[in-house]
């Protein structure tokens, strides 16, 4: 089934992201984590190391894994020229979209569910700002809309379709070790495939063969069998620490991180104390304030369902963010300094306001495509409740760009099928 309206919907959706091209070309976002993707890709390309520093500073250890090879891999030759880097992730943009209304298709959705989708991609612009940052989440995002696409692609063999989502699966690890935890579900995925259907899809083993490769490539350089040091980063650094500052106040949480065992690990054995330490303390303090991190967790997944991008938003304008996290004030209840800083540009407020009143508008068309769900639609409910799960205490949007696409599928569809009932309605 062919859409006529495709290929204006994409050359509307190319030239709007052009315009964010054209507009903020010239300005370069001081993002740490673009910083450390450039010198990656620098370091990889010139001394055949992944480092995410500069590395003819003092050595931080822990930026030998924290960035792993994926992206780097796609900076390569490109990540001196801002230009290079925006054009290649406004292609991505566009190709998610291509992607998405091939998902459409295979499930057979009506032409209305295009348009719809169209209307909620205009509708969240962090997509579009996100081709102007150096950051690996379009990336990543394109491999999960081609995991969807595959999936619902019934012309594809299965046993190709298997190893396809296998290679696929293998790729995402590599770009964001956001993908670690799900390795996983892999060996009760082999037990059910060959209990249901009496089938090995040993190609599943791909993405596990993956992880121990890059993480015995990290194991060459820092004696540290890892695939990434973001999970140690994570666990005490965010977790832990916004724990402590919703259950003590945010001044509590900034004296957890002044302990001497977050100090930056110049060398082997420093970064195996830092990392054992690290996971001991961060572990031991949710553990023992485990109802208020389920709280953390849960507003941070309600956080991140409907954040329109807060980050995003003031980063493209060029707006300075909070010297404190808005997410820590938020959870230690600093109301009176959130709003302080979150008016210092009333018109980016504006915005903002308007964008959460949409993505809550979304909200209950995600839930009316649920209603009698196909295979489709649960495979995708997984994805993005995993995202949702996995990065629930920081619940900031861009950790939901990955499923993104995926998600305004399902609003497109849930308002389409909305749709339909209130013109039967009408009709009745």
């Amino acid at each position: 089934m062919k859409y006529s309206i495709d290929g204006l919907f994409l050359l509307c959706v190319f030239v709007l992201v052009s315009t964010f091209v054209v507009f903020n070309v010239t300005k370069k976002p001081l993002i740490l984590d673009s910083v450390e993707y450039q010198y990656a890709a620098e370091n990889v390309l010139n001394v055949n190391t992944l480092y995410a520093g500069n590395i003819d500073n003092e050595v931080d250890y822990r930026l030998f894994s924290k960035r792993t090879i994926g992206y780097p891999l796609f900076l390569l030759f490109q990540q001196n020229n801002p230009l290079f880097v925006h054009l290649s992730q406004l292609l991505l943009v566009v190709f998610n979209v291509i992607l998405s209304f091939h998902i459409l298709r295979n499930e057979k959705a009506n032409k209305s569910s295009v348009l719809f989708f169209f209307c909620m991609i205009i509708l969240s612009p962090v997509v579009f700002f996100h081709s102007q940052f150096v950051l690996a989440d379009l990336l990543l995002a394109t491999i999960i809309t081609t995991i969807v696409a595959v999936f619902t692609d019934t012309t594809i063999e299965n046993n190709k379709k298997h190893t396809l989502l296998a290679i696929l699966w293998a790729f995402g690890l590599a770009i964001k070790p956001a993908l670690l935890p799900s390795l996983l579900a892999i060996p009760f995925l082999l037990i059910w495939f060959y209990v249901a259907k009496r089938k090995l899809f040993l190609s599943y083993l791909l993405p596990i063969v993956c992880w121990a490769l890059l993480s015995w490539l990290n194991y060459n350089n820092i004696k540290q069998f890892e695939l990434s040091s973001i999970s140690t980063i994570n666990v005490a650094h965010y977790n832990a620490k916004l724990t402590i500052a919703k259950k003590h106040g945010i001044d509590s949480a900034q004296s957890f991180t002044e302990n001497d065992i977050f100090k930056i690990p110049r060398s082997i054995d420093a970064y195996s104390a830092y990392k054992a330490n690290l996971n001991r303390v961060g572990t031991t303090t949710i553990l023992s304030n485990f109802s208020t991190y389920l709280k953390v967790h849960f507003l941070g997944s309600v956080k991140m369902i409907l954040d329109p991008g807060r980050f995003e938003i003031y980063t493209f304008f060029n707006e300075p963010t909070s010297n404190k996290s808005l997410t820590e004030l938020l959870f230690a209840g600093n109301w009176e300094e959130l709003k302080t800083e979150l008016v210092k540009n009333k018109l980016l407020v504006v915005l903002f306001v308007f964008l959460l009143i949409v993505n809550l508008v979304k909200l209950p068309f995600f839930v009316v495509s649920l209603n009698r769900p196909n295979e489709a639609a649960v495979f995708k409910l997984v994805i993005i409740a995993y995202f949702i799960g996995l990065t629930g205490p920081i619940g900031a949007a861009r950790f939901m760009l990955p499923a993104m696409f995926v998600y305004l599928t399902l609003v497109s569809i849930g308002l389409s099928k909305t749709l339909k009932f209130f013109q039967k309605s009408s009709k009745g």
